[in-house]
């Protein structure tokens, strides 16, 4: 192919809402699957519709080859986008036109968008690729298509989603839209091919589709949704000034964030074979245990997970440790082959049937709230939580406003840093303190000085001095308040939301 050619960039609009728009964690997974696997994978819809173009067998993943004799080549697939560049502006166009409307067929509710630049210059990949995506915007906001069946006023209404209810689900006897029905199929897909995704499972392990088997010990119990996002890499690949460099990085995020969540798989195995895992009610179904998380978006930089919720700060920390690992910690700040500037994650701890897409909206709201103190210190990771025992409406603001405020100031003493030790407001001084609550004081002393926090100074004064008569000193013997900020408050919450187990290996390993 030349160097002078015709670009044409697809992207999914608003993935988070495909994904996360409905509570069944089946159709979640689905969704995830159809973009991941059936929309841009291997023998996926992206790959048969060009196809169409080809007149031989090829690889998706063979960016930059010219194919067919140099009809089209693949620019680069990742994060819901794909380059795709064609010989003649013809190809380019009917390529846009089979493909939106086989994803409508295929793939009810999924929202793309195109944008096409002619006599894109390979060469002057930085300038052409501007144009290309203002010519996407354009687009975007100028149509917005109707990608599932129109609702009429004789048609049903889906008990699952806000669409017309036309297919009548075998197991359910119910009649659902095809958006949710496509989203179903494609998690059966996903539940058999977990073990070909996640070899770590081995033979005796498996993952599951049901919240309600994430190892919880009732209904009642608590799930975390945990969103975790690589700092500064807007900036990196708004920097990129080649294909070639944009095609490297691109890889390399997607193979850190797969490699990170095998790792991550494989060390929940380990746990639970080192009986780590105890206090957690595991099941079994066909005789395999099934592991406490589910992963539901592992793309590019951006990683949402769902697991119990005992394991969720745990599980959030031990991730970024993997994702954002010692070998890219190691590189200068400014070095050129650096991915990112480190990594946060938001944690929300909810009832395990609390609305999904609200503990996802608020899970990205934390994680957001970290990344603003990762902004303001360079090259640090931090993680940010909050646990609910309600529904709640507002954003995180406004919950913080109503929940973790005092007249002595604010309750909330994160977000928390990770690899620093020595940093009060790092992950180690929270997990010592909360091992510390949970080993020398009793439980009615903890949860006095949970209440006594938010009285008044007297009071605080009053119990702060009983303490020290019994010899029940606070953690870094610290005083409750210190310029208007408290630790004991995140401490006190977290202590039924950390296994014990996991507070002692984590406390062995920072001593050694």
């Amino acid at each position: 192919m030349s160097n002078e050619c015709n670009a044409v960039l697809v992207q999914v609009v608003s993935i988070q809402k495909y994904i996360f728009s409905s509570n069944k964690l089946k159709e979640n997974i689905g969704a995830s699957y159809i973009l991941e696997k059936l929309l841009f994978g291997h023998n996926g819809l992206l790959y048969n519709t060009l196809r169409g173009f080809s007149f031989a067998p090829f690889e998706l993943e063979d960016w930059g080859k010219a194919i067919s004799g140099g009809k089209f080549e693949i620019g680069y697939i990742g994060g819901g986008n794909a380059l795709i560049l064609f010989n003649m502006v013809d190809d380019a166009k009917d390529f846009i036109k089979n493909f939106s409307l086989n994803s409508i067929l295929y793939f009810p509710g999924l929202q793309l968008a195109f944008g096409i630049k002619e006599n894109f210059v390979k060469d002057n990949y930085k300038y052409e690729f501007q144009i290309l995506l203002e010519n996407l915007r354009s687009g975007k906001s100028g149509y917005i298509p109707l990608t599932s069946v129109f609702k009429h006023g004789i048609t049903a209404d889906c008990p699952l989603s806000n669409e017309s209810a036309e297919v009548k689900d075998i197991k359910s006897g119910q009649y659902i839209s095809r958006v949710s029905y496509s989203k179903f199929l494609a998690a059966i897909h996903a539940q058999k091919n977990q073990f070909t995704t996640y070899e770590e499972l081995g033979d005796d392990y498996q993952l599951t589709d049901e919240t309600d088997k994430l190892g919880q010990e009732d209904e009642a119990s608590y799930i975390a949704v945990v969103h975790v996002d690589g700092n500064g890499m807007g900036k990196v690949f708004a920097n990129i000034e080649s294909l070639d460099e944009l095609r490297l990085k691109s890889k390399a995020v997607s193979a850190k964030a797969s490699s990170a969540m095998k790792s991550l798989i494989g060390h929940l195995v380990k746990l639970h074979k080192d009986n780590m895992l105890d206090e957690l009610d595991l099941k079994m179904t066909d005789k395999k245990f099934i592991l406490p998380i589910r992963p539901i978006l592992v793309g590019g930089d951006d990683i949402t997970f769902i697991c119990e919720g005992r394991i969720g700060i745990y599980l959030a920390e031990k991730f970024i440790e993997y994702f954002y690992d010692t070998d890219e910690r190691s590189k200068p700040y400014d070095s050129p082959k650096k991915l990112m500037d480190g990594a946060c994650a938001g944690i929300a701890i909810v009832k395990s049937h609390f609305p999904f897409y609200k503990a996802v909206q608020l899970a990205e709201e934390l994680c957001s709230e970290a990344k603003k103190q990762a902004r303001e210190e360079k090259g640090t990771s931090w993680i940010s939580f909050y646990y609910s025992a309600t529904t709640f409406s507002g954003n995180l603001e406004e919950l913080r406003q109503r929940t973790h405020s005092s007249p002595h100031g604010s309750l909330y003493f994160g977000p928390y840093e990770l690899f620093n030790s020595t940093s009060e407001k790092s992950m180690k001084v929270l997990k010592d303190s909360i091992l510390y609550f949970k080993s020398k004081w009793p439980t009615n002393k903890v949860m006095a000085l949970r209440e006594v926090i938010a009285d008044t100074k007297g009071a605080i004064q009053l119990f702060e001095k009983e303490m020290q008569e019994i010899e029940h000193e606070l953690p870094q013997k610290k005083s409750i308040w210190v310029n208007e900020e408290t630790p004991f408050f995140d401490q006190i919450e977290l202590k039924d939301f950390y296994l014990n187990s996991l507070l002692n290996a984590t406390s062995d390993e920072n001593n050694n």
